[in-house]
């Protein structure tokens, strides 16, 4: 178990908050397969057991069946996504969620709303587009048709211009009912968790999914963020401990 997640537990223990906080732990995608040497031959219940391990993408089919399709009430609709620290992955992970959430379906829109580091556009290889509040106004009944499609069925994506002054636009409310009208389910790339800004869009949420960098995020920012979180009355939905490893056992190699 992780010294993150170790974390995460205690502190709901000392704030005595009954409902636990989901974790799920994404691994990296692997930068080569694991090979045995040439002369040998996998035992057939190692790779058995080798297949087992859960990928990225089975990892966020789970985050995403706790958070949209698990229960028989109505579940949050329009969720946030936020780092602990600068980079920790949560583009990649709404990103990936959303992708998730359309294939199921569902019509999904993808709010890029890191007014200091917008790169949601860039996972999808899409160029930077951003809309303005006048262009939100303007387009009350077409929302879809200025968003950008980046291929999969069902998925739209919109980011937001910077606003001028630091903090999110005073129409953000609005923009958000719209998007609530148009579309099944809206996720939210926030930014970093203790900015004024993505302090602000949570707020406006259903509630947040914290990303946290296995190996990487500094327990006591991860610690401080939760406490800003519960300060702000935003609802923490999930953690994801992101690029998690899965190491093979020692044993196992020697069976190879």
């Amino acid at each position: 178990m992780s010294r993150n997640f170790e974390l995460l537990q205690r502190l709901e223990q000392r704030r005595g908050v009954s409902t636990p906080v989901e974790v799920a732990a994404v691994a990296p995608a692997p930068s080569k397969p694991v090979t045995a040497p040439s002369r040998a031959i996998i035992r057939p219940d190692i790779a058995e057991s080798l297949g087992r391990m859960p990928s990225v993408e089975q990892e966020i089919q789970r985050l995403v069946r706790r958070l949209f399709f698990s229960s028989a009430t109505v579940g949050p609709r329009l969720v946030s996504f936020a780092d602990v620290e600068q980079a920790n992955g949560s583009t990649a992970i709404a990103a990936k969620a959303g992708e998730v959430v359309a294939a199921e379906g569902r019509s999904v829109c993808l709010v890029d709303a890191n007014f200091s580091s917008p790169l949601l556009h860039t996972h999808f290889g899409l160029p930077y587009d951003p809309i303005t509040p006048s262009i939100a106004r303007n387009s009350a009944h077409s929302l879809r048709a200025i968003a950008q499609s980046p291929g999969p069925a069902h998925l739209w994506v919109l980011t937001c211009a910077r606003p001028e002054h630091g903090s999110v636009w005073q129409e953000f409310p609005s923009f958000l009912s719209l998007l609530r009208n148009q579309f099944d389910f809206i996720l939210i790339d926030a930014g970093v968790v203790m900015d004024v800004a993505t302090l602000q869009v949570a707020q406006q949420s259903d509630g947040l999914v914290l990303v946290i960098e296995a190996n990487t995020t500094r327990r006591e920012r991860a610690a401080r963020a939760k406490e800003v979180l519960a300060e702000s009355q935003i609802s923490l939905l999930g953690a994801v401990l992101n690029n998690r490893t899965f190491p093979i056992p020692e044993n196992v190699y020697q069976r190879l």
